[in-house]
Order: C-alpha cells, then structure tokens, then sequence
C-alpha cells in the first residue's frame, strides 16, 4: 500500500485525533495532527505536531485592522501548504481548514474549502464523537435519562437542529467517507461508518505486578467533564447522591470527582480508584471508562439497549457495569459489597486491546481513506 500523508485536526480533541496519528506513524505513514489553536485546552490534550496559534478572535471574527490582516494571511499560509502537505483530510466534529463563519470571516468561511479540496482529489473524512456533531437535537432529547436539558452546549443553540443539519449535509456533499465514534448510527450517521474510539495503550496498560487488592474505604472516582462550560453531562450529581446514602447506610465509601485533571496525569488517578463511573447520562461509555478498563478498574455507565445490540454485532461486549442513574446506588451497594471487587475489572484490559487498540483502529481507518 501506498503511504498517505494524513492530517488530523484542526481543533484540540481529546486523546483520539493523538492516538489516531501516532498507529498511523507506526504503520508506516506520515500523520499529522494539526490544531488552529489549543484555545485552553493544553491539559487535555496528549499532545499535537503543529499549532497555527489563531485564537478565537480569527475564529470567530474579532479580530480588526492589522492584526486581522496578519491573522488571514497565517490562515492562507497554512491552507496552502496543507494541500501541498497532505492527501487525505480528517476532519472532526464538523471543522474544516476554513476557520470563520461566513459573514464574520469572509477570505475564510467555513466549509467553502470543502470543493476546493475534492476537485484537487483530496481525501475528505467526518469523525463524530458525540451527540452534537450529528445528531438532531429534537430527537436526542427523548431520549431517558438525557442530558439535552443541563447541557449547556445545547442550551446555547449550538447545536440546534439548523445548525446540525447544515453542518452534516455539507460532509455528506463533500466527504468521501462519514465515521461514528459511537454505536448511534440514527439522524446524520445513517451512512456512517463505526469505528470505535482508540488510546495510547503505551499510557494506559496494567502492570502485571500492580496491588489489586482493595483495603479500608472505597474509592469512587468520577471525571467531570468540563462542568463549568457544559453542565453536569457526566451525571455527577446523581453519583453525590448515591454515594452520600451508601455513606449513611454505614458503608465505608468516598467519591472524588476530577475535573481539569492535565491528561498525562490520568493514569496516576485512575489508578487510584477501585470503581470508575463514566456517563450516567449519554448512552455510551467515554474515553475514561476506556482508559479505566485497560487498567482493569470496574466501570459503571449508563449503556443505551441498541446502541449495545449494534455494537455487539460487530464487536465482544463491553465489561461495562450497566445501571440507569436512578439504580446507581443499588448498583454501586452490589458492587462494594463483593469480596472480590479489585478482580471485577479484569476483563478490561483484553476487551480494550481488541476493540480500542490504535493499531487496529488506525489500520481500519488507513483501509476506510483508500477505498474508492
């Protein structure tokens, strides 16, 4: 095969678009992944090759007289040498290499890139991650439980259904191929393809020689995922209040929730903990469950029935502890109570070598850029 010069950006995601281009080095390509600018986001990023270092002032048309210029003119630099730099584009959540809105970035508008690239024969590829990149919120707020009414993303309107569909029917337009990070293939991922998310194994990986045994209190460890800007999505406030009774039925228990926590910390953190809650809310297990079952930590989350069945047809089922947020504490009872709850979690690290191995992953998607 021949080898693919590959970029992966342009906007800071967690751990994947890293994991991603790293395999595909290893595999013999050259994969980049480039951002427009951290925009704060350094701490949760495992790192990156390239930053344009914008702001959000050229994003977001706030930025007037020279400096404007001199932003455009990095803008138009850096898509230049993109095209001569890489064969295939992938994309998330909804960016392409023009930053700015239409009417507030007019030498730049979002997605007019888009046929440029493809008459130049450029590989254009869509990841979505989660319920905003292509889902309609109208249906996604049926959903029980749902976390439409304390996101704060979509309270906002960024991710209203106009907005969303206008995203979505450009990729449809333009990009080669549509990839869905989750097991939700309803509204704009019809025709997507599944590809399961991927980590640095090389980061997170049992010690065999690591102490499993659990001694005196119980630790729960909860990841916040960023609740200042987005609410409480993770569900954390039905965690407080199933550990706090679980504490007053006399059972020796303590949560810690984590929130901006810098990445390459992760791994002492989870460590730490005996049980892992990651999404009580979504449907779906994130990137902390992910990371949590390579070092063999038992992992409770909410698991939406067909997005299970999906994903089960096409790969082993996650060792993932179900449980509806109103069962947590019974669930969480059950679980301390076990005599051999350091060993619970073993299964984790085999299920996440076989399903979200980056070396697997990104060979699945170095087949998905070359087909015709």
């Amino acid at each position: 095969m021949t080898s693919l010069r590959i970029f992966h950006g342009p906007i800071p995601v967690v751990g994947l678009p890293w994991a991603f281009s790293r395999a595909q080095r290893k595999l013999g390509h050259r994969s980049d992944y480039v951002l427009f600018d951290t925009f704060g986001s350094e701490w949760l990023l495992d790192g990156w090759d390239k930053n344009l270092r914008l702001t959000s002032k050229v994003i977001k048309g706030r930025s007037y007289g020279i400096n404007a210029f001199f932003r455009h003119l990095k803008v138009g630099k850096f898509v230049l040498e993109c095209i001569r730099d890489y064969d295939v584009f992938h994309f998330y959540s909804g960016w392409s290499l023009f930053p700015g809105k239409e009417k507030s970035c007019p030498l730049f508008p979002r997605y007019k890139d888009l046929p440029i690239l493809r008459s130049l024969g450029k590989k254009i590829v869509f990841y979505h991650i989660g319920c905003r990149d292509s889902k309609l919120r109208s249906n996604f707020a049926k959903h029980d439980p749902c976390l439409c009414g304390i996101c704060r993303v979509g309270l906002s309107g960024l991710c209203s259904d106009e907005e969303t569909t206008l995203r979505c029917l450009m990729e449809k337009r333009y990009g080669h191929v549509l990839i869905n990070g989750i097991p939700d293939m309803s509204d704009f991922d019809r025709e997507a393809v599944y590809v399961p998310a991927a980590i640095d194994l090389d980061m997170w990986r049992l010690d065999k020689n690591e102490n499993l045994s659990s001694s005196g209190t119980v630790k729960v460890v909860q990841v916040t995922g960023n609740l200042e800007s987005r609410g409480d999505v993770k569900g954390i406030g039905y965690t407080k209040r199933a550990v706090e009774k679980l504490k007053e039925s006399g059972y020796s228990v303590e949560l810690v929730t984590i929130d901006r926590v810098p990445s390459r910390s992760m791994p002492s953190v989870i460590r730490s903990a005996d049980i892992v809650v990651d999404n009580l809310l979504f449907g779906w297990y994130g990137l902390t469950a992910i990371q949590a079952m390579a070092l063999g930590k038992p992992v409770i989350a909410y698991i939406r029935e067909p997005w299970l069945r999906f994903h089960c047809e096409r790969f082993p089922a996650p060792p993932v502890i179900g449980t509806h947020p109103n069962n947590l504490f019974e669930t969480l009872r059950e679980l301390i109570s076990k005599q051999d709850l350091p060993k619970i979690g073993l299964q984790g690290p085999r299920y996440v070598s076989e399903v979200h191995d980056p070396l697997k992953i990104g060979q699945k998607l170095i087949e998905l850029y070359s087909a015709p």
